[in-house]
């Protein structure tokens, strides 16, 4: 079994002060066991989760077992309260490719990336790209950002918003550096013929195919859903429709852990996104 000298010299359970409050906790593989691992939060505060068979784990797109994932990775962890229990449960546990994007440089001094924004701090962002990757650079003053034929501010740019990113390699940094972020109009939103449905009075594309699951994660731009199939990330449209029993609501009506059927279609990038996310229960007359 693989154990790391920390967990040797101070076991988990010592130095974890509470069971983690929020469902969702993004961290730092730091032990795994038989039933039960451990991650370390950004905050260094450490959690411990108990797991079993149907816990779904995935990297790179692959159902794999808990054991196959490697101590230091990033991960994000969705759980669940047991009554009786002092741990919390794991649903699922995604792991976090974040890669460097060496692969990516040409013979010239630049790459070119596109992908949906996940994050921005004061001085690094990250964006996720068709393929799920996650590529996160530096930026600085001089980084030049554009929307609607206008220079912004990074921290303007929403998340979830599509994005292509000019960058370099500057000596003695480990992250690439964004020369250029251009925000991507979004896509067109072709009109239907005939006459508009009693629910709604504006035409939306139908999509292609349909989803339901469990909302485990609601941030602005994106929702990621727990289906039968696995964990799928859905980009949120500005123009997506909301639909509580029968009824159009506000965007800030979707909520975690609501089970939801969604209309969805495939974007340039190959991306999900939402055209319809419909929840609430059978009404009777």
């Amino acid at each position: 079994m693989r154990v790391c000298w920390a967990a040797i010299l101070f076991p988990l359970a010592a130095f974890s002060q509470a069971p983690p409050a929020s469902p969702l906790v993004r961290g730092v593989l730091l032990e795994c066991g038989a039933s039960e691992f451990g991650i370390r939060a950004a905050d260094s505060q450490i959690s411990r989760y108990q797991f079993d068979r149907r816990t779904y784990v995935e990297r790179d797109h692959q159902v794999i077992e808990m054991a196959g994932l490697p101590l230091g990775e990033q991960v994000e962890v969705f759980s669940e309260k047991v009554q009786g229990s002092a741990l919390r449960y794991a649903l699922t546990v995604h792991s976090i490719l974040l890669v460097p994007l060496t692969a990516y440089s040409n013979s010239q001094s630049g790459a070119l990336m596109g992908g949906a924004l996940l994050e921005c701090d004061a001085s690094e962002f990250s964006i996720r790209a068709a393929d799920s990757r996650v590529f996160r650079y530096r930026y600085d003053r001089d980084t030049y950002v554009h929307r609607d034929n206008g220079m912004i501010d990074i921290a303007r740019l929403a998340t979830g918003e599509r994005v292509e990113v000019f960058s370099e390699n500057r000596e003695g940094m480990a992250l690439r550096l964004a020369v250029t972020v251009h925000a991507l109009p979004p896509a067109p939103i072709p009109r239907l013929a005939g006459p508009s449905s009693a629910v709604e009075d504006r035409p939306l594309p139908y999509g292609s195919f349909s989803i339901a699951g469990f909302a485990f994660r609601v941030v602005p731009g994106v929702m990621s859903l727990q289906t039968r199939a696995g964990a799928v990330n859905v980009i949120l449209r500005p123009d997506t429709l909301y639909i509580a029993d029968g009824a159009v609501v506000e965007r800030s009506a979707l909520k975690t852990n609501m089970h939801v059927f969604v209309q969805v279609g495939k974007t340039l990038y190959d991306e999900v996104e939402a055209y319809r996310v419909v929840w609430g229960s059978i009404l009777r007359p």
